[in-house]
């Protein structure tokens, strides 16, 4: 076996940030940042499996909570002034 950094296939986006594991280390998690997506990526796999979930905002911080869910803090860069969002806040996905 190889040893050494690679690439894993289906992972490569514009803005990856934040990234965690599932337990078992079989599936990825990761923030596709400009397209304000959250990332499933199969590991181990001969073909890529992605699964993408908008998020509907800039996800910066990605975390596991104490039930499995998943944490996200995030930036929102398109904030209408007098509107009642913020520029940026923790929420929980999945």
């Amino acid at each position: 076996m190889e040893k050494g950094w690679s690439i894993v296939p289906g992972s490569e986006m514009p803005g990856a940030n934040g990234l965690v594991s599932s337990a078992n280390g079989e599936w990825l998690y990761m923030a596709e940042y400009f397209e304000k997506n959250i990332v499933k990526l199969a590991r181990g796999t001969s073909q890529p499996q992605v699964e993408r979930v908008n998020a509907g905002y800039m996800v910066d911080i990605i975390r596991w909570a104490d039930d499995d869910s998943l944490f996200l803090a995030r930036h929102d860069r398109e904030c209408p002034e007098g509107s009642s969002c913020t520029t940026n806040d923790v929420t929980v996905i999945l």
